[in-house]
């Protein structure tokens, strides 16, 4: 498999029948992006749940088909999956995924504020640098308080620590960091991260 430097993982629920009953089970699946830029789906694997016992059998089994040399991964927030990642990639950064985040977000955000917020967050995540990112996210905090809102909590614990991590991001996968595409797309192998954006 060889390395990539970037992984970028998800799991989808879907319902199966099994033994005469429909039941839930997740496909997990990973995609790797390379120094060049081009991402290839790593793979593909049903499994019980998404529970920590899951996805270390996910990560064991990426890595005996050779997955090595990951520096950063991409995840929504799922314990069981931020436990087995900080288990089988010690010293590798971890980020939260920005769909997810903003998904998280807008979840506790009141409905006449969320077209704001939304716009307000991907102005963020766009930001040319971290200076223009604080000045908009500190615009973006001020309205939330004014309002008074728990959604302002929550993008305060976060999105400082998106900027940090997202800094070495630029340079590789132009700024995505999103594990949504895993949920979104068809399989497509070799295709620059780039033009998928």
């Amino acid at each position: 498999m060889g390395g990539y430097l970037f992984l970028l993982m998800d799991a989808i629920v879907i319902k199966v029948r099994t033994g005469g009953r429909v039941v839930s089970r997740s496909i997990m699946a990973s995609t790797g992006i390379n120094l060049g830029g081009y991402k290839e789906i790593l793979g593909l694997k049903i499994g019980h749940s998404e529970s920590y016992h899951g996805w270390s059998e996910y990560l064991d089994w990426l890595k005996q088909r050779g997955l090595t040399g990951v520096d950063y991964l991409i995840s929504d927030h799922h314990q069981g999956l931020v436990k087995a990642i900080q288990e089988r990639f010690q010293g590798a950064l971890w980020q939260r995924c920005q769909a997810h985040f903003t998904k998280n977000i807008l979840d506790v955000t009141p409905k006449a504020l969320k077209d704001e917020v939304k716009a307000n967050l991907r102005t963020i995540f766009t930001a040319p640098d971290t200076k223009t990112a604080r000045t908009l996210l500190n615009a973006a905090l001020s309205l939330l308080l004014i309002r008074q809102h728990k959604s302002k909590q929550m993008l305060t614990m976060r999105v400082k620590v998106i900027y940090l991590k997202k800094l070495i991001l630029r340079k590789v996968m132009k700024g995505r960091s999103s594990c949504s595409e895993i949920q979104r797309e068809s399989a497509v192998g070799g295709k620059p991260a780039r033009d998928l954006q």
